[in-house]
């Protein structure tokens, strides 16, 4: 009976919840909810369910004591039929609270282009996007007073807040930004790529995609500080992590790594950042065979053989050590790795470990369209050495390739032998080769002997390496010819610790002059060497030492100094080329040619040479051939630079002239400085726009007053495109070879003037204009009133 009255007693108790839910709001019970009697002290001061004053109150602890009913279920009594999901609609539709944050939460979700992580209820969204809502109703809740993340204005310390206001994602808009940012990187537009990416970063859009694509667009601008700030911004957010973002920080640390061997020159940094990425727990973060090759490409760059060697050896031992690495992840080396330490080691002359090294990657991977040149390098090297039996045997070999490829498929093949098409190497021609006569083979072998026999002379005391570019340790104590001969050791194949070695290093003590004030010590004792200014003219020996010393800035390969030195043998010939991979086929070229006695080569940054080695008035003329001008969305900026004053060092940073070499400082406190009383410098470019942009730079101050143009007269009007403008002309017309002191050949290859850009323009009329027009500056360095040279 009890438990029949109990169960009785419960339907009338749900009957009577049923009836009043039914009923509309005015007819509902306004009153308290009855609670239920427990073994506690409290009791319910209500009778016959009527409430006699404020309410009823729980007064036991523990126990079956009275209790609340929920807030959400005072809540139903009132609840309308339909709900705004707006946010001003919180709290006033009579819906609870924490069902109106979780629905408010799915929706923002949704509005950041996240269905997943809607469904899965998580907490963040696409980068930026949830947080950013967050930050927004945050704001909106109170007011913008300052206070916590996300809001705008001062915080608890009357500081400014380092967050600014952040908005909701909107996705096509990220892709387009993002889409801008890698354009800006084709014109090289370092302001937009800056403007464009602290955009997205105050509205908290960026994302792996915006970094990846911003640190390429300002290393390639040359503004690699930047874009490791903004790397160090990405990895400090976590967007590297894992998932897409640890592929996008792949490609950004990739990028970066580029960066520093390309525009910071800094190996060291190169080297930590990769041994960094080879840590990495997560696979898709570490470096892969793309990677592998960036870095060593700046070891090609920067002339470190032994950080290239070290990185193949890695790639074979740790890096295959791990499958889903070596073969999923994409670190096993592809055939440019092979091509490229191959490239390494015979511009340091060892051919032999060249040869190892090539014969394992056609082992590994067979035969590929840059095998051939691989063993054409080696034999190079070994010609210079005097190792004759190895550099027919190495000839042998790459004839051999070139003649099954020939057999494969001569469709297939490009009209140059190489690896990609690569220019400057002519294709192999078998038929050549068996016409020629056993008494000509015989010429040529006694040839090359000679001329190797010319160049052992000498071979390395006219070149000259001064900088390290973080690849090595030197110490800070050793004086320049120390430092310049070991370098030529690590570099350039002179066998350290040989005869050959001292006789350099005596050389080198020989030329450089002693410092004129006694050496002062640093803030740890140590002596403080600071530059030492030297006569280049003093690198040849004999009558040669007080000669007229020609410099050429940018040689490149150095085709053009070596046909100009062939033709003038009575003049000392210096090339300036800031790659030691470029250097290193200068260094060869001239070895070959039997230029030992009237060429040297200086190696490295020309800025830096002639600011603070070289000797003032040292050279009588300078030549720039073809210097890689600004792109034309940055000739304003690099015009609105003319302004700066060049004798600041930080100048150039500062207002974006680092995107090319002829600034208004390089003009003037390097080329002038060097440049002797009536010296001569020419400028030969291919772009007009460049050529009228420093016919304006020369004819501005101060460069006018340093400079006059070298013709005058008739001949100073002949080929006149552009000017005069303060006396000084452009032309399309070359200078007579009298008064700038070489010969420039507007059409043609020759003997005379020949150089590699003239090959270029020869080889692609087909995809240039017909009509060649090359620009030149011809310009005298003035002299004081009192006969000293400016």
């Amino acid at each position: 009976m009890g438990a029949q009255k109990a169960s009785a007693s419960s339907k009338d108790k749900f009957s009577r919840w049923f009836k009043n839910k039914k009923k509309s709001p005015s007819e509902k019970n306004v009153g308290p909810p009855r609670k239920s009697k427990g073994k506690g002290k409290g009791k319910d001061k209500g009778k016959g369910g009527k409430d006699k004053g404020k309410g009823a109150k729980e007064k036991g602890k523990g126990g079956k004591g009275h209790h609340k009913v929920r807030e959400s279920d005072k809540a139903l009594s009132g609840r309308p039929s339909s709900v705004s999901l707006s946010a001003d609609g919180i709290g006033t539709a009579g819906v609870s609270d924490s069902l109106m944050h979780k629905l408010m939460a799915t929706k923002q979700r949704l509005l950041a282009g996240n269905a997943e992580a809607a469904r899965a209820g998580a907490a963040r969204a696409e980068p930026g996007a949830w947080s950013a809502a967050n930050a927004e109703k945050s704001t909106r809740k109170k007011g913008g007073d300052g206070k916590g993340k996300g809001k705008v204005g001062k915080g608890k310390d009357g500081k400014e807040s380092r967050y600014k206001q952040l908005v909701p994602v909107v996705r096509e808009e990220l892709v387009a930004l993002n889409r801008q940012i890698a354009s800006h990187a084709q014109a090289k537009d370092l302001a937009a790529t800056r403007a464009t990416l602290e955009t997205l970063e105050s509205k908290g859009w960026a994302n792996g995609h915006t970094y990846a694509a911003a640190v390429h667009a300002l290393c390639r601008c040359g503004d690699w500080r930047s874009a490791e700030e903004a790397l160090a911004r990405a990895e400090k957010a976590g967007l590297f992590n894992r998932g897409a973002g640890a592929a996008s920080g792949l490609i950004t640390r990739t990028s970066m790594i580029r960066g520093y061997v390309e525009c910071a020159r800094d190996l060291g940094k190169a080297r930590e950042l990769l041994q960094r990425m080879e840590k990495e727990k997560v696979l898709a973060s570490r470096p892969n065979v793309r990677t592998a090759n960036t870095f060593l490409r700046g070891c090609l760059i920067l002339g470190s053989v032994h950080d290239a060697e070290a990185l193949l050896e890695r790639m074979t031992t740790v890096w295959a050590a791990q499958e889903e690495w070596y073969k999923t992840h994409g670190g096993k080396p592809d055939a440019s790795t092979y091509e490229l330490v191959v490239s390494l080691l015979c511009q340091a002359l060892r051919y032999t470990d060249a040869r190892r090294i090539a014969l394992q990657g056609i082992k590994e991977l067979g035969a590929s369209p840059g095998s051939a040149a691989m063993f054409a390098s080696i034999a190079r090297a070994a010609i210079i050495c005097g190792n004759e039996d190895a550099t027919a045997l190495n000839l042998k070999r790459a004839r051999k390739i070139l003649s099954e490829e020939a057999d494969f498929s001569e469709a297939k093949l490009s009209s140059v032998a190489g690896s990609g098409g690569k220019r400057g190497t002519q294709k192999w021609n078998r038929d050549e080769e068996h016409d020629a006569s056993v008494a000509d083979r015989k010429a040529a072998r006694a040839k090359s002997l000679e001329v190797f026999q010319s160049h052992r002379q000498r071979p390395w005391e006219k070149t000259l390496c001064f900088e390290d570019y973080g690849d090595t340790g030197n110490e800070e104590s050793d004086s320049s010819a120390s430092k310049m001969c070991r370098r030529l050791c690590h570099k350039f194949g002179l066998e350290s610790g040989s005869s050959m070695a001292e006789n350099v290093l005596q050389h080198f003590q020989s030329v450089f002059e002693p410092p004129k004030k006694k050496r002062k010590k640093d803030h740890q004792g140590k002596p403080n060497n600071g530059t030492q200014r030297f006569d280049p003219r003093r690198l040849f020996s004999g009558s040669r030492s007080s000669g007229s010393l020609h410099l050429e800035i940018c040689s490149g390969s150095g085709e053009w100094l070596s046909s100009q030195a062939l033709r003038d043998a009575n003049t000392n010939w210096m090339a300036c080329e800031l790659r030691f991979d470029r250097s290193a086929r200068c260094f060869q070229r001239f070895a070959l040619r039997g230029l030992a006695e009237n060429v040297g080569l200086i190696v490295g940054d020309a800025q830096n040479a002639l600011e603070n080695h070289l000797k003032k008035g040292c050279c009588s003329n300078i030549f720039i051939n073809h210097p890689e001008p600004p792109h034309q969305t940055d000739l304003d900026r690099a015009t609105a630079s003319l302004s700066v004053d060049p004798t600041d060092p930080t100048s150039s940073s500062s207002s974006g002239e680092a995107t090319h070499l002829l600034t208004q400082r390089f003009l003037q406190n390097a080329c002038a400085a060097v440049l002797q009383e009536e010296g001569v410098l020419t400028i030969c470019t291919d772009s007009l726009p460049y050529g009228e942009w420093l016919l304006n730079a020369f004819a501005s101050q101060p460069l006018s007053n340093l400079f006059q143009d070298a013709l005058r007269g008739r001949a100073g009007k002949a080929g006149r495109v552009s000017g005069p403008k303060s006396g000084i002309s452009l032309r399309n017309e070359a200078p007579p070879l009298e008064v700038c002191g070489a010969v420039y050949r507007t059409k043609g290859g020759g003997a005379g003037g020949g150089s590699y850009f003239q090959r270029l323009k020869e080889s692609e009329k087909g995809s240039r204009p017909s009509k060649d027009e090359r620009y030149y500056l011809c310009l005298k360095k003035k002299s004081s009133p009192t006969g000293e040279a400016l």
